[in-house]
């Protein structure tokens, strides 16, 4: 079986979590079955894939994008599958929003000012391209999308809702295929031999940026200077002055780390390991790899609630044992969060139970495939 994979055209230098998901696949797919894998990120190539028997695409966040790869599949006859990585963006840019106006500290007082910046986009949504999420154009293209897919594959039972929800409309055929770990490099031999250690140290491993809340963090943890904070990554060229901010926010505070490096797998493995408490209070998530990889490195997390990423599907059976969560437009909520998950004592080996590794999530695309290619075949 030959198959096409379609993603974002910047998705070699500007590596997210759609990447990893869309590379971790690849690899754990090509290695179990006998299966061709070719990436591309221009929808006006796909024409030029006329071998292959499905097009598999990446990510709705650019619909635009993501609708041209569709139709240019449906154009030559090709079985299409989505993986759509979606999340209620609203809260998300609500705090972009407040970043453009130079507010980047938060207080539980925003979290009820967020549905009045919904309805104000909602209300300009039609003008101009700020608040395009939130507009008819938009939603448009997105049930067009997803009406002209031959399966969907939302990565929780949360996600599959939400897009329900939001786009109005049922989805008819899908499989939930999970968020997964590279479990031979994330694993619990990973994380710190020296338990009795009596240094603290929390890391948060996601791009610098008002929607991950790295400043809160630090907010957060004001006042206990003995923490140690790590922060891991970089800033995109239009959140220079969120970290601006972030870096005046540190060195005001102190034990700060701030790794803007990119680092390998084995790297951040390593940085884990060195850890006590992987932090990230995140406006949106689904459900944030970082997270997952470092619960299989053996240590406690703290994620933001309900509202923020699909909790049920991956953390329901650990929440308030090796799972925290917290608001995060609230810095004293993170902060009990924190020290709550500093400490219970750290997961075990079994925790890795509770996560898929790339195998697994393979195996369900994998199914995927053959079904809506059967269906092509018992249709002829």
């Amino acid at each position: 079986m030959k198959v096409l994979f379609c993603i974002r055209k910047d998705w070699r230098t500007a590596p997210g979590g759609d990447v990893i998901q869309m590379l971790g696949t690849k690899e754990a797919m090509e290695k179990q079955f006998d299966i061709k894998i070719y990436v591309e990120g221009n929808p006006f190539m796909v024409a030029n894939y006329n071998n292959v028997s499905i097009v598999h695409v990446f990510n709705i966040q650019n619909i635009d994008v993501t609708l041209s790869f569709i139709e240019s599949a449906k154009a030559i006859g090709k079985k299409v599958i989505l993986s759509p990585i979606f999340w209620n963006l609203s809260h998300a840019c609500f705090v972009n929003t407040l970043a453009l106006i130079g507010i980047f500290d938060l207080s539980p007082k925003f979290y009820f000012c967020e549905r009045l910046h919904r309805n104000f986009a909602q209300v300009f949504s039609e003008i101009g391209t700020r608040f395009y999420y939130f507009s008819a154009a938009y939603k448009y293209k997105v049930r067009k999308a997803l009406n002209l897919v031959d399966m969907l594959l939302p990565n929780s039972i949360e996600e599959k809702r939400i897009i329900e929800h939001t786009f109005d409309m049922k989805v008819k055929k899908c499989r939930i295929v999970l968020n997964a770990v590279d479990k031979r490099v994330f694993n619990h031999k990973s994380h710190r031999q020296s338990c009795e250690n009596s240094k603290k140290e929390v890391i948060c491993v996601a791009r610098i940026e008002p929607v991950k809340n790295q400043i809160s963090i630090i907010r957060a943890l004001e006042d206990l200077k003995d923490i140690k904070v790590i922060l891991v990554g970089r800033p995109k060229e239009e959140d220079r002055y969120y970290y601006e901010s972030l870096l005046w926010i540190a060195r005001e505070r102190g034990n700060v780390e701030i790794i803007e490096n990119h680092l390998d797998h084995q790297a951040l493995s390593e940085l884990y390991r060195k850890a006590n408490v992987h932090v990230l209070p995140s406006f949106r998530e689904s459900p944030g790899l970082s997270t997952l990889e470092a619960l299989c490195c053996g240590l406690n997390v703290v994620i933001s609630d309900r509202e923020f990423l699909p909790v049920d599907t991956y953390f329901k059976d650990l929440l308030d044992k090796h799972v925290f969560m917290c608001n995060p437009y609230d810095p004293s909520s993170i902060r009990k969060a924190v020290l709550m998950a500093l400490e219970s004592p750290p997961p075990k080996d079994l925790i890795s139970d509770y996560i898929a590794d790339w195998e697994m999530t393979a195996r369900e695309t994998y199914k995927a495939y053959l079904e809506v290619l059967e269906e092509a075949f018992e249709g002829c």
